[in-house]
């Protein structure tokens, strides 16, 4: 049995065929990661919608189920806070 205080770790599939906005999104899997399928973007390729395939508090097991899905286009993103120090590289 699970304690309360446990953090899961294990990515967890969506069999979700809704789009959500961003701003759904976040409310629902905050501050996890998440890999979208089928994002929609802005003209400026920022993401505004999508269906969430997989969510988790831990990158790589989110991004290891992007093996398991066909090729397409997906984004991934992080829904929490980024500390101060540190630098994202693109």
């Amino acid at each position: 049995m699970r304690s309360n205080n446990e953090i899961e770790t294990k990515a967890t599939e969506e069999k979700m065929e809704d789009i959500l906005t961003l701003q759904e999104i976040e409310a629902r899997y905050a501050p996890e990661w998440v890999l979208i399928g089928d994002p929609q973007t802005d003209e400026s390729l920022r993401l505004q919608a999508g269906k969430v395939l997989f969510h988790g508090s831990d990158r790589d097991e989110v991004c290891r189920k992007v093996m398991d899905i066909p090729p397409g286009r997906y984004a991934l993103r992080f829904l929490g806070e980024h500390p101060e120090d540190v630098v994202l590289v693109l």
